[in-house]
């Protein structure tokens, strides 16, 4: 059974891909059911993979065994509660909160079956840029990004590809920046990809010391503007208060506005009222907000208040699992940073570390883990080839060998 859904995973996360596609074009709740079947097969797929290879995943990976312990326990005990405790989320938006927390074991799928990695990305590579080019003009331009996702990580690597794929990768970003980037998160991605791109370009000039102190402030900087806010009540989302010029985007609308900070304010003041700010109230259940409480019909409402997850991570996270899972998730990847720099012998792997760190920095604005996505499969991509003992021994220059082969 195993070998099986082993065979059948980089499908799974291929189909995930397609989903854009299956709903610009299928009719009714098909394409519900179609993103049900594949949250919950790339789930069971994470999970079996996990128990069927505990003893050795436990004592090689045990603060990544932890992790996803912690996580199955919250399903199981938020399982349980629910049956006692309404909950003001609907009932398939609580199995998708499910699946993304199992699905965080796909992580030992490519820590462990490496070769995945390749099978991945040549899947990718012989389909999404053919049905995209297909299909971009039925799918609805702020999904473009979604599926188009890989290419991020592919920019950063860019001197790792030939010449054609290349032309691929940067004509099918340059499309989506023009066309196809809806949020400001969208030009903040970009703009990160592409300073890893020049990292990478530039990476044999630099020691491991900048891959530290680089690592060290990016992971830390989203605490340093938290307990800036606490002391001064300087809040860096706040940038109509320190940024006085417009800046609009076509596409996105004016850059400068503060869309997250109610979502923070709601969510703490939530899980303080409700007692649950240290271990949080499990993933069947949202932060208490009055703003869709106003919005009438956005939600089920619990004793007159609805509930929601909202588009950050680290915000559903506390309402999820409590300050408990933020300083868990925060140390998960801080540890795989510090212990990649610490050990490998080669650049490329450094800036993949700090690939994570910004991945932590975004997730104080986005990443939302409503649902198995891309981008947390990229993310888990990234952690497995940092941790492959085999990738830190290797030179620049045999990694980058290594590199070409896995993403072509």
């Amino acid at each position: 059974m195993q070998k099986i859904l082993i065979k059948y995973f980089p499908w799974q996360i291929i189909l995930m891909t397609l989903s854009p596609v299956v709903k610009a074009y299928a009719l009714g709740k098909i394409p519900q059911a179609y993103d049900y079947i594949v949250y919950i097969m790339i789930a069971v797929t994470a999970l079996w993979f996990y128990i069927a290879n505990y003893k050795v995943i436990n004592k090689e990976y045990h603060y990544l065994s932890f992790a996803y312990k912690v996580l199955i326990a919250y399903v199981l005990l938020g399982f349980i509660k629910n049956i006692f405790v309404p909950s003001g989320l609907y009932p398939f938006f609580k199995l998708n909160i499910c699946t993304a927390f199992l699905a965080f074991g796909s992580i030992f799928i490519f820590i462990y079956e490496q070769n995945l990695i390749r099978k991945v990305i040549q899947l990718w590579w012989k389909i999404i840029p053919a049905v995209f080019c297909l299909t971009f003009w039925k799918v609805e331009t702020s999904q473009h990004i979604i599926m188009l996702q890989f290419c991020l990580l592919f920019l950063i690597f860019l001197p790792c590809f030939s010449k054609i794929r290349k032309i691929v990768i940067v004509g099918l970003l340059v499309f989506v920046a023009y066309n196809g980037m809806q949020q400001r998160i969208d030009f903040f991605s970009y703009l990160l990809t592409i300073l890893l791109y020049v990292v990478v370009k530039l990476c044999l000039r630099f020691d491991r010391k900048f891959f530290k102190v680089s690592f060290h402030t990016l992971m830390l900087l989203p605490v340093f503007f938290l307990s800036l806010f606490l002391y001064s009540g300087f809040n860096v989302l706040d940038m109509d208060s320190y940024v006085h010029d417009d800046i609009e985007s076509s596409s996105a609308g004016r850059m400068t506005d503060d869309t997250r900070s109610f979502l923070f304010e709601e969510a703490y003041i939530s899980a303080v009222s409700n007692n649950y700010l240290l271990l949080g109230r499990t993933p069947y259940y949202g932060y208490d907000s009055y703003w869709v409480t106003q919005r009438e019909g956005e939600g089920l409402e619990v004793q007159g208040v609805a509930q929601r997850a909202s588009e950050v991570f680290i915000v559903n996270m506390l309402t999820w699992t409590g300050l408990f899972g933020c300083f868990m998730f925060f140390l998960l990847y801080y540890v795989i940073g510090i212990d990649t720099l610490s050990k490998t012998k080669n650049n490329l792997l450094s800036v993949l570390c700090l690939y994570i760190a910004i991945f932590w920095i975004i997730s104080w604005i986005s990443h939302n883990m409503f649902t198995p996505s891309l981008d947390f499969m990229i993310l888990y991509i990234a952690i497995a080839l940092c941790l492959n003992p085999i990738y830190r021994e290797m030179s620049n220059r045999q990694m980058k060998k290594t590199l070409k082969r896995i993403l072509q």
